[in-house]
C-alpha cells in the first residue's frame, strides 16, 4: 500500500471521528436555502468542502463505493 493511501484511510477515519457522517447516521435530504445565495456561498461552501469533506467523498464528489456514498448528483 502506497504511503498517500494510508494516509487518506488515516485521515478518513479521523473525519468520520469528528463530524460523524459514519454509517450509523441517517439520511437527511438538505434544507432549501431560506434566503438567495451570492457568489460568496458557493466560495465558502468549497471550502468547507475542500476541507473536510474531500477526503471521503473525493474531489469529483464521487465516494469511495461501499464506504463513503457519491455525492455527486444529488444537489
Amino acid at each position: 500500500m502506497k504511503p498517500t493511501h494510508l494516509l487518506r484511510i488515516l485521515l478518513a477515519g479521523l473525519a468520520l471521528a469528528l463530524v460523524g457522517c459514519g454509517p450509523k447516521t441517517k439520511s437527511v435530504a438538505p434544507a432549501a436555502p431560506t434566503e438567495a445565495t451570492t457568489p460568496g456561498d458557493a466560495v465558502a461552501g468549497n471550502r468547507v468542502y475542500d476541507r473536510v469533506c474531500i477526503v471521503c467523498h473525493q474531489a469529483n464528489g464521487a465516494g469511495v463505493p461501499g464506504a463513503f456514498p457519491p455525492l455527486a448528483g444529488t444537489g
